[in-house]
């Protein structure tokens, strides 16, 4: 489910940037996708269980 979530935001983003040219929201803009393209590539561990010696 985050992956789509995170799928979702990533193409808004993009097609927001191809829709703006106001330099203040791409600077946004290119903020939140380059934050989104992170998360979007971390493992999800949320359900998992580990154990670190």
């Amino acid at each position: 489910m985050d992956k789509f979530v995170h799928d979702e935001n990533i193409k808004l983003f993009h097609k927001q940037l191809a829709e703006t040219t106001d330099p203040e929201k791409r600077r946004v803009l290119l903020k939140l996708l380059a934050a989104e393209e992170v998360a979007n590539r971390r493992p999800a561990t949320n359900n998992l269980n580990l154990e670190v010696d």
